[in-house]
């Protein structure tokens, strides 16, 4: 029996509008630096309830997370904080910022590059498709439009065999795009889906 999703999206598939493009919501730019910081303030206890055992930061890290912070739309001091992650077997500093950047007010460009950034370094160190998945659900309620995610959302559920959560990923897709020739191609692949279970 075919899911709610799939019927949901053969009806949808009638109703297609001329409407062009898929939907590419746009942030305010600017402050994403003070709002690291605000961010990272919150969650650090004062110098003073902190436990003299507490670990810290490498130095080098802990800069080159800085620098990040300040420039996310840096891509090579993104690289060295990742190059510096691995050699002190440190990842989730890195990831704890690129969700930051992700989830901040940055231009959606550098919220998205942050975005195939975190699932890139979550693939490489944890075996945790969840996690990779909330990722990509992210960047696509960011940029709707970023097809490379939904292409490796769909990638990943189609190996796991989730057919149901694809078809449920689908109509998300279809109710966000706005575009009539889009549509009808999500919809051709859906059918495609449909047709292997």
């Amino acid at each position: 029996m075919l899911s709610h999703s799939f019927i949901r999206i053969s009806r949808l598939h009638t109703t297609a509008t001329e409407r062009r493009g898929w939907g590419n919501p746009r942030c305010k730019p600017g402050g994403v630096f003070a709002k690291l910081q605000a961010n990272m303030s919150r969650s650090r206890p004062p110098r003073s309830a902190r436990k003299s055992s507490a670990p810290q930061l490498p130095a080098d890290l802990a800069e080159a997370l800085e620098v990040c912070g300040a420039h996310p739309e840096d891509a090579a001091s993104w690289d060295r904080a990742e190059d510096l992650a691995r050699e002190h077997d440190l990842p989730e500093p890195v990831l704890a910022l690129l969700h930051q950047v992700l989830d901040g007010d940055a231009p959606v460009e550098v919220r998205v590059d942050a975005g195939r950034r975190a699932a890139d370094f979550s693939e490489e160190w944890f075996d945790d498709t969840e996690r990779v998945l909330a990722i990509l659900r992210r960047v696509l309620e960011v940029e709707p439009g970023a097809r490379w995610a939904f292409d490796r959302l769909s990638l990943l559920l189609t190996a796991a065999g989730r057919w149901d959560d694809l078809l449920g990923e689908y109509d998300t897709a279809l109710r966000a795009c706005q575009d009539a020739a889009a549509r009808v191609a999500l919809l051709e692949e859906v059918a495609r889906v449909a047709r292997d279970f």
